[in-house]
């Protein structure tokens, strides 16, 4: 599985946006994973991920190379 998006806001909010806005139509499924926190702290997580990892959704602040990926097996996924 690999990671696609990083953004900061009202999760419910962005999700609805997102879906009908970025191109997905190539993954055959999509994940959503979040985190609650703190407005400062959500926008230097982000920012230290999109440092790190080429999030392919994200158009801008995305300097990062390397890939953030899981890896599961056939059963964790069943």
């Amino acid at each position: 599985m690999q990671a696609l998006y990083v953004g900061k806001g009202d999760a419910n909010k962005r999700l609805r946006h997102h879906w009908k806005t970025k191109n997905t139509e190539e993954q055959m499924l999509i994940y959503f994973t979040f985190f609650p926190c703190e407005n400062r702290k959500a926008k230097y997580i982000e920012l230290l991920l999109l440092d790190i990892y080429d999030l392919p959704l994200n158009k801008s602040e995305n300097s990062g190379t390397a890939t953030l990926c899981a890896y599961f097996s056939q059963f964790e996924v069943d």
